[in-house]
Order: C-alpha cells, then structure tokens, then sequence
C-alpha cells in the first residue's frame, strides 16, 4: 500500500489548510492570499459582501492551481499524497470540474 489517495476534490477545506502550511506557501505563495479571508470585514449578513469576497478569493486560488505547470501540479499532487486532484471552478455562473 502506497498510501496514496486515489482521487482528491480539493475543497476550501484544503485550500485553507495548505495555507497554514509553510511547505504549501513556500512551494505555492499564491496560497497566501487566503490569508486575507481572516482579514475580512464581518457583516450582518444581509447583502452578502463576506461570502462575495470569500468567493472571489478562492475562485482566484483555484485558477491558480488550475494554471500551474505539469511539474508544478504534479509538486502539489506529491504534498497532497494523492494520484489525482480535481477541484470545481465557477466562471460566470458555469461550473466546470478540472482533473489532473
């Protein structure tokens, strides 16, 4: 057993746990800007302007791992000790699964 995933669906859940880590942040400085959701003005809730800021963060995040290089992303499937990421990108009301 090479105790390896199989298939990982990348969730904010990881993205804010790769954050955290420095191995993630010094191999992917992108990461960083999750940092910014903790510096996030909270609201009442109402108009929404947290989860819009939230949304846009991640969003930009996931196209940057979407854009990394065959090494690069082979980098991050290693950290991740998984065989294949696929993670969900929402352009323009489309939602679109990238696996690699």
């Amino acid at each position: 057993m090479s105790g390896e995933i199989e298939l990982l669906r990348l969730e904010d859940s990881h993205i804010l746990s790769m954050s955290a880590n420095p191995a993630f942040l010094t191999e992917f400085p992108f990461l960083s800007r999750a940092k910014e959701l903790n510096k996030a003005k909270r609201g009442c809730g109402t108009c929404g302007r947290s989860a819009k800021a939230r949304n846009t963060i991640m969003s930009d995040i996931r196209r940057s791992i979407i854009s990394l290089g065959d090494d690069k992303k082979r980098q991050l499937k290693k950290m991740l000790r998984t065989k294949k990421l696929r993670l969900r990108l929402s352009l323009a009301g489309k939602v679109t699964e990238y696996t690699f």
